[in-house]
């Protein structure tokens, strides 16, 4: 009798260690997925503001108006996509290097790399598309030649115009 019920003993104790084995490699896979998921999720939260998907143009604007004004001046247009916050844009305007401009583009006149000087702008609140801002200079030191125009979008430090224009 004692070999029957040590028989049955050990074919029990059996069964039992394999239920235990699956149990520990389920619990280890959902371990594992979690801490995994949890990463993926904690690294897509970290990415910020994304940059605007607008079109944009920049020309020159002098004939707009005329040279008994004596402005040059600078058109962006909006030909599609994203409508923008002007208080979220940066003009940039460089001649060979040299910084000219670089302020928000939403104010009526903008400070100068070495002080101040009269750029006019008629841009307010929403740019959406088919509108046009005119950018227009006073003084006379804005003189013609080629320049290079940057617009950046603040929040997402992206570059959305960095072209180069002629005003006559």
């Amino acid at each position: 009798m004692l070999p029957d019920s040590a028989d049955r003993l050990g074919s029990e104790s059996r069964g039992v260690s394999n239920v235990i084995g699956i149990v520990m490699l389920v619990g280890i896979t959902v371990l594992l997925g979690a801490v995994v998921g949890s990463a993926a999720l904690h690294l897509g939260g970290d990415v910020g503001p994304t940059q605007p998907n607008a079109q944009l143009a920049v020309e020159d604007a002098s004939e707009l108006v005329g040279e008994s004004a004596g402005a040059n001046v600078l058109e962006i247009t909006h030909e599609g996509g994203d409508d923008l916050e002007t208080t979220g844009l940066r003009l940039v305007i460089r001649q060979d290097g040299d910084v000219y401009y670089n302020a928000i583009l939403a104010k009526d006149t903008y400070e100068r790399e070495n002080g101040y000087a009269p750029l006019e702008s008629d841009a307010s609140g929403k740019f959406a598309s088919g509108q046009a801002i005119t950018v227009a200079e006073q003084s006379g030191e804005f003189a013609p030649g080629k320049y290079r125009i940057q617009l950046i979008h603040v929040d997402s430090d992206s570059l959305l115009v960095d072209e180069e224009v002629k005003i006559n």
